[in-house]
């Protein structure tokens, strides 16, 4: 079984990986970065605003690829995503908007880069990790 039942909810426990990488990562880079404590936590909200435009972005990206949902079921925008082509399309936007954010904020762009990437290099470990921990401990 590869998801959890709440109630009347049901999580799938990639969903649980990621909130668990994502707290991991957090924890890590502000450890990593204690001397920068005002580069951290803007460099964490600029992290999490691009990220919200990117769900957006995946989301609702449907009705860009496919416009005629809106008159036929305008329903299943909820249900359905933006598939590849909206993944790509929030992961190329939310990148730009970061860019865009790091040249106005005028950071330092070799020191960001380094953050960005420990950042996502951290995410990705920790994801894994989790998910074998899981696999080989508890769902058997």
């Amino acid at each position: 079984m590869e998801t959890m039942v709440f109630g009347p909810l049901i999580i799938p426990f990639k969903w649980l990986y990621f909130l668990l990488a994502g707290i991991t990562t957090y924890i890590t880079v502000k450890i990593i970065l204690k001397e920068n404590k005002a580069f951290f936590k803007m460099f964490f909200d600029e992290i999490i605003n691009a990220l919200f435009l990117w769900f957006l972005i995946f989301k609702f990206s449907t009705v860009l690829f496919r416009p005629s949902i809106l008159f036929e079921r305008p329903i299943e925008i909820l249900y359905f995503t933006g598939g590849s082509k909206g993944l790509l399309l929030g992961t190329f936007i939310a990148v730009i908007f970061f860019i865009r954010k790091v040249h106005k904020n005028k950071w330092s762009i070799s020191f960001t880069l380094r953050t960005a990437v420990y950042t996502l290099l951290t995410f990705v470990i920790s994801y894994w990790i989790i998910h074998t921990f899981f696999v080989i401990f508890l769902h058997q």
